[in-house]
């Protein structure tokens, strides 16, 4: 039996998931269809390279060596129809894109529709993850691009032009700076800073715009930007918000007053980034160019 390029998509799936099921959902395959084809798989190559159970999924050694060889053929495949796709007209056919939670939800609904009637013949494919793991998506193939909020270290990477977004003050309406033009840093009471919980980078970018370390916040921390709006709104701390967000509808809050800083800098880098060596090159540095020209447009508030 003939080893398909399918069966190396399932096999990768199950190795960055660890559970079939998640595996499946990423794979777009009900999780009897990836079962099916991870077993014949393993009756091709003579071995099994998962060690399942009810509770969890482990790679054996062997696994791992086998999943490393099936990336690199993954991501040759990529390559060819990236050359394909690069002999014809600029942003056309397959490209995979990720972003950090923080940046996708705000800024999506505004340049996706520009994007596709400018390249209609762009399928673009999203995934929204922290920056860890979209890194590693990047490394591994899985991405053709991120985009990324900065700074944060990263390595062998291209990075398109940088787009510095400010943060913007976030307090209930009977909070003492609501009624304020402008605040500055030192008007915030650490204690009474919310952030969002470990491994979102927004979190560093906030206190480093305070000037705080990272124990001088509120003790209570949100899921989500959103969230953290809803305990401003109910009075227990204030944040700080990308600007980008404020033109979401979720964040159409009237108990809470948004407020720029009167302080220079108080702001994040946002830039598309992508492999060196990557065979879209030239399609990724228009890409990043279009996403600027959004970012400039988007940046609205005075």
């Amino acid at each position: 039996m003939r080893i398909t390029l399918t069966q190396l998509r399932y096999v990768c799936a199950i190795s960055d998931h660890l559970h079939f099921s998640k595996a499946a959902k990423a794979c777009h395959v009900t999780q009897s269809t990836l079962s099916a084809g991870v077993v014949s798989f393993e009756e091709s190559i003579g071995q099994k390279i998962f060690e399942r159970t009810n509770k969890q999924v482990l790679v054996t050694d062997l696994g791992r060596t086998i999943i490393d060889k099936a990336r690199h053929i993954l991501n040759e495949i990529n390559g060819i129809e990236a050359l394909g796709a690069a002999s014809g007209e600029p942003l056309s056919g397959k490209l995979i894109l990720g972003a950090i939670p923080t940046i996708g939800p705000f800024l999506f609904p505004n340049w996706l529709p520009e994007l596709r009637a400018r390249y209609p013949n762009l399928k673009l494919y999203l995934k929204e993850r922290q920056t860890e793991p979209l890194l590693t998506d990047l490394s591994k193939g899985l991405l053709d691009a991120a985009i990324l909020a900065f700074p944060y270290p990263i390595k062998n990477m291209c990075i398109g032009t940088a787009f510095k977004e400010r943060f913007i003050f976030a307090c209930s309406t009977n909070h003492p700076l609501a009624g304020e033009e402008k605040v500055k840093t030192s008007q915030i009471d650490h204690r009474e800073l919310l952030l969002l919980e470990e491994g979102n980078c927004i979190r560093d970018h906030a206190l480093a715009a305070c000037r705080l370390s990272k124990q001088k916040h509120a003790p209570f921390e949100g899921t989500s930007l959103p969230t953290l709006i809803e305990m401003v709104a109910n009075n227990l701390g204030v944040t700080l918000v990308p600007e980008m967000a404020l033109s979401s509808e979720l964040f159409n809050q009237p108990k809470v007053h948004f407020i720029p800083f009167e302080d220079p800098g108080v702001s994040r880098s946002i830039a598309l980034v992508w492999r060196q060596g990557s065979l879209k090159h030239n399609d990724l540095e228009l890409l990043a160019e279009d996403l600027m020209h959004t970012l400039v447009s988007c940046n609205s508030i005075a």
